[in-house]
């Protein structure tokens, strides 16, 4: 039994369900933290989108990879990404919490409530990815 392996038009809900919507739900959020933050909320909510959108862009991309080279270990490999992805970005932003120059110039919550909204829309995006994704798991070229 094998696998059909990743192609081109394999990943693109990948980008029309997850990378799309998390773009516009940050962009939605850096205006709405403009209005009630002013220029703080702006930078804010522009780290926050940029933090999570490059966070799980790369872990998108190590499962891409991880695809290719042996699909069979792709879950694990979806589990330890997303849990190292999760560590890293509170590290990222426990570390910009405690810096001085970060809570004067961008605000906190803006960045906070930016990283939340924009991973929730960004998972329920894969999730509907991965839903529209037509992936065989039985080998097509021998019933031809």
């Amino acid at each position: 039994m094998t696998t059909v392996r990743s192609t081109p038009e394999r990943r693109a809900p990948v980008v029309r369900w997850a990378f799309a919507p998390s773009g516009a739900a940050g962009l939605i959020c850096i205006g709405a933290a403009t209005l009630v933050w002013g220029r703080a909320g702006l930078y804010g909510a522009l780290g926050g989108m940029l933090l999570v959108v490059t966070f799980l862009g790369l872990g998108q991309l190590t499962l891409q990879l991880a695809s290719l080279v042996n699909p069979s270990f792709q879950l694990m490999i979806a589990v330890l990404t997303y849990g190292l992805q999760v560590v890293a970005l509170l590290a990222v932003y426990a570390a910009f919490q405690n810096s001085l120059a970060w809570t004067e110039a961008i605000s906190s919550a803006a960045v906070g409530v930016t990283i939340m909204v924009c991973a929730v829309v960004w998972s329920a995006g894969r999730v509907v990815a991965a839903t529209k994704e037509r992936a065989p798991l039985f080998d097509t070229e021998g019933g031809r």
